[in-house]
């Protein structure tokens, strides 16, 4: 996964690096779920499908398709999204009940300051004023730079590297860092700050 998302984006390499992260806690999640080994013969981890084939000499043979149930599946449990070690890109599963749940996004943003956000990514911010600087946390896992930008009293962000360019608010700050939808984010948010999801709600607890 890391040299297909290098390959992809040379320039950036700390989103590659997360990725992986993110690969590894599903695996890692699927293995403890199911209670059975990491089979690694279960995804041609050295030459994956998209670039294996027949005139790959190093490239081994495909492993025979697996007759059992994918990590965590039971036939007596309806059909849903679920973690496999097989599965390229794994978004959060939703609780069910916030399927039609309304998120009023003025009404969550303004329960939740950017440097609240911040602080709990263990994010520094720099600087006196309104205006405060620190390293992206979208490209920069090293933590190493002073390109984004976070203006308090708007409370929005940018950053000024020309390879990211991220602006926006809390909901397209979270949306970024965890790869999910403003819908998606906005909801994971509620759960983890314990918001309440339009006026007049309760606020939930995760």
């Amino acid at each position: 996964m890391y040299a297909r998302v290098v390959a992809k984006r040379p320039r950036r390499k700390a989103v590659a690096v997360g990725h992986a992260m993110r690969k590894l806690l599903h695996l890692v999640f699927a293995v403890w779920k199911t209670g059975k080994p990491f089979d690694p013969t279960h995804y041609r981890w050295d030459a994956p499908a998209h670039v294996a084939g027949s005139d790959n000499p190093l490239s081994p043979p495909s492993p025979p398709p697996l007759k059992e149930q994918a990590a965590g599946l039971k036939p007596d449990v309806p059909a849903r999204t679920e973690v496999t070690a097989a599965c390229d890109e794994i978004l959060p599963e939703l609780d069910a009940s916030d399927d039609g749940l309304f998120v009023d996004f003025a009404h969550l943003k303004q329960q939740l300051p950017i440097a609240r956000v911040l602080e709990h990514l263990g994010i520094t911010l720099r600087g006196r004023g309104s205006q405060r600087r620190c390293a992206c946390p979208i490209h920069r896992a090293d933590g190493r730079g002073r390109t984004f930008s976070v203006e308090l009293d708007k409370q929005v962000f940018h950053c000024f590297e020309a390879q990211c360019g991220a602006k926006g608010d809390i909901i397209d700050l979270w949306a970024a860092l965890h790869h999910l939808s403003l819908r998606q984010a906005a909801l994971d948010l509620v759960r983890t700050f314990g918001l309440e999801p339009s006026p007049g709600t309760e606020k939930r607890h995760g």
